[in-house]
């Protein structure tokens, strides 16, 4: 009698065991399955976050070089009101010149800088992947004029974007040592921001959104 007692106590710490296996392994199926959930749900609001950071600093980028080429319209349009001065005309040209090769010169990298800074403020990595062209040539009396006439040419800002998960730092070390290139930490966008308008009368060049090749 008393062995039996020992092998029904011994059965019962078995079951009570199996029991506690089956759990933890349920629990651990349960929590690996929510996090994969997690995980996915992120990856897609992440994807949407990065393209609209790419989306805004293209638009910011292009909208500076819009206002270059506004820049350079109302130059031209104080250049041209300088000839009617005799004194102060030559000294006005001169200005209003130098003004026109600055803008000329850095309002591409400018345009690139202000994409990555707009970037930087959404919390996305931005790289300029082309280097724009204000399309414009100087002729006589250093009067500028459009050679695009409309038309979009390098007059664009183009960008690469990158964003981190906003993941757990163990599911991003996880992540960053089984992914290659970390694809899966930090989803990646592009976008281009192109520069509209034609002609040198009035300021009227605006920026939009073009199609990324």
């Amino acid at each position: 009698m008393q062995r039996f007692l020992v092998r029904v106590k011994a059965l019962t710490r078995d079951e009570k065991g199996h029991a506690s296996t089956v759990l933890l392994i349920s629990l651990g199926l349960v929590m690996v399955f929510a996090a994969g959930i997690y995980i996915v749900s992120e990856a897609a609001v992440a994807k949407i976050r990065v393209q609209n950071a790419a989306d805004a600093a293209a638009l910011a980028g292009a909208g500076l070089l819009a206002d270059c080429m506004d820049l350079l319209v109302f130059a031209n349009y104080v250049g041209d009101i300088s000839l009617l001065f005799s004194l102060w005309g030559s000294p006005i040209r001169a200005v209003i010149n130098a003004l026109k090769n600055e803008v000329i010169r850095y309002g591409p990298a400018a345009a690139n800088a202000r994409a990555i800074q707009v970037g930087l403020a959404n919390e996305a990595v931005i790289t300029p992947v082309h280097w724009p062209d204000l399309g414009v040539e100087r002729i006589f009396l250093g009067y500028v004029r459009d050679r695009l006439n409309g038309r979009t040419g390098n007059r664009f800002v183009q960008v690469a974007a990158a964003q981190e998960l906003r993941l757990p730092r163990w599911v991003k070390t996880f992540l960053g040592r089984h992914t290659p290139s970390g694809l899966a930490v930090y989803p990646t966008a592009t976008a281009r921001g192109i520069v509209q308008g034609r002609g040198m009368l009035v300021p009227h060049y605006v920026s939009g959104l073009g199609k990324v090749d």
